[in-house]
């Protein structure tokens, strides 16, 4: 009876242990997530611009700029000085932004490494 006792005892602490990990890789992976985002949040916030000559701006019509955030983001995006996240983006719908007609002025805004940062759209007046 001991014997059996003792198995079913170690079966438990092994099934604990594994839960256990289980937790911990989660937990980790949870907080690697947000602090990730907090560190790209805090980058833009501070950023240098790297804007390489042959990839400087260029003219994007209204209707391209329409199109563009009628979809899903490739990037993060700033729209005349407002910030938007590709993550949680859904379209049109989700934008609480009233765009002006007119062109505008595509930049890139790349980091130390030379990455995309996001894309900015300043309208031409």
């Amino acid at each position: 009876m001991d014997t059996i006792l003792s198995q079913v005892f170690h079966a438990i602490s092994a099934v604990m242990f594994c839960m256990a990990i289980t937790i911990l890789f989660t937990a980790v992976d949870i907080s690697s997530d947000i602090f990730t985002k907090a560190l790209k949040l805090n980058q833009k916030e501070g950023v240098e611009e790297y804007v390489p000559a042959e990839r400087n701006s260029s003219a994007v019509s209204f209707a391209e700029l329409w199109m563009i955030v009628s979809t899903e983001l490739e990037y993060d995006v700033e729209i005349n000085g407002t910030y938007i996240l590709k993550e949680g983006y859904y379209g049109l719908e989700s934008l609480e932004l009233e765009l002006p007609r007119g062109s505008y002025r595509k930049q890139y805004v790349y980091d130390d490494s030379g990455n995309i940062l996001f894309v900015r759209y300043t309208a031409e007046h």
